[in-house]
């Protein structure tokens, strides 16, 4: 479980995010959506410990993570994988790309191959192992990182608007991808500002505007009852934030 108390972020005196909560069980996909500039990237990078709060706690199965000396951090770092909203690949092959992470945590050749061969599967890149990474289309390139994730099998998983710029076909095998994952037990913590695709994807929805979350329910609530007007008036397509 991830569990977010209170989390305050400052820029030179300029709050980015102001008293952040929620918390997460596994299994589950959890969605912050909301307009760009809301804070969506930054609480994903403090979850993940690439960015520190001005106050607050995140806790990891009871532990608070931000508290811990940098050596013990390393530990659940390495039970969390995050993925940003441009691929980030590298100038080799796509199987080699898969092979960097792994070969990082030691892994022996004969396992290396079949997390390569297994997480290429998932996400249906198993006949472009060896073709050159920079090749790849947009969407291709989206569904690489995912494996790169997936290979390092982690408990959490933290995604920045994954789709954004993907076309329809890439859309729903991502989705199904992150579908899969969840209900393998894996914990989903992912940014967008497509209440549609949040609609299809997600357990439980918080609307982060200003850095503030306005309103965090089941997705069934969230758009069946909204309890916030400002929420309402977003599920009915009204533009109300800007």
């Amino acid at each position: 479980m991830i569990e977010v108390h209170n989390i305050w972020k400052s820029y030179r005196n300029k709050s980015v995010l102001k008293g952040v909560s929620f918390k997460i069980e596994e299994g589950k996909i959890f969605c912050v959506i909301g307009p760009n500039g809301s804070g969506k990237t930054t609480i994903l990078k403090i979850i993940d410990m690439l960015e520190e709060p001005s106050r607050g706690e995140i806790l990891f199965n009871s532990v608070n993570i931000l508290s811990l000396k940098e050596n013990e951090k390393v530990a659940y770092r390495k039970k969390m994988a995050m993925l940003f909203q441009q691929p980030t690949l590298y100038n080799m092959k796509v199987h080699e790309n898969i092979a960097l992470g792994l070969k990082i945590r030691k892994f022996d050749k004969t396992i290396l191959k079949q997390k390569i061969q297994c997480s290429l599967k998932e996400v249906g890149l198993l006949d472009y192992a060896d073709k050159h990474a920079y090749t790849l289309s947009g969407g291709e390139a989206q569904r690489l990182c995912l494996a790169m994730a997936l290979a390092l099998e982690p408990e959490v998983l933290l995604l920045d608007e994954p789709t954004a710029n993907l076309d329809p076909a890439n859309i729903i095998i991502v989705e199904n991808i992150i579908r899969n994952y969840a209900k393998n037990n894996g914990l989903v913590i992912y940014t967008t500002h497509n209440m549609f695709e949040a609609k299809r994807l997600a357990d439980r929805i918080a609307l982060l505007v200003d850095g503030s979350i306005i309103e965090e329910a089941s997705t069934e609530d969230f758009f069946g009852s909204p309890r916030d007007e400002r929420v309402a008036k977003f599920v009915r397509g009204e533009i109300v934030f800007g």
